[in-house]
């Protein structure tokens, strides 16, 4: 494949707002993967290699829904705790009832 005969095409589907607002995320995403070591592949085959990389793939999306579902349960659990304390409760209690869970 001769990558000069798709440049026109590319250049001319560009999104130059798009790139600046997602380089950040993307780039923060693989560079976290890459000091954990997680990006490394001791696969030959490309065929093992693609199935090694949607494997990483999908074990990443997994664990960032586990943390949102981990947050969010946690921040239910911080709403039930308030919901309890009386409307005049101190700064000082809301901290000791929260520094328990």
């Amino acid at each position: 494949m001769n990558p000069r005969k798709y440049r026109r095409k590319v250049m001319k589907d560009f999104d130059e707002n798009a790139y600046r607002s997602y380089r950040g995320v993307i780039e923060g995403i693989f560079g976290g993967l890459e000091n954990r070591r997680l990006l490394f592949t001791r696969y030959k085959k490309k065929s093992m290699r693609i199935k090694h990389v949607i494997a990483m793939a999908a074990v990443h999306n997994l664990r960032i829904c586990m943390a949102i579902i981990f947050i969010n349960i946690k921040h239910l659990e911080i709403e039930k705790i308030l919901e309890r304390l009386p409307s005049n409760a101190s700064k000082e209690s809301v901290e000791k009832c929260l520094s328990n869970l």
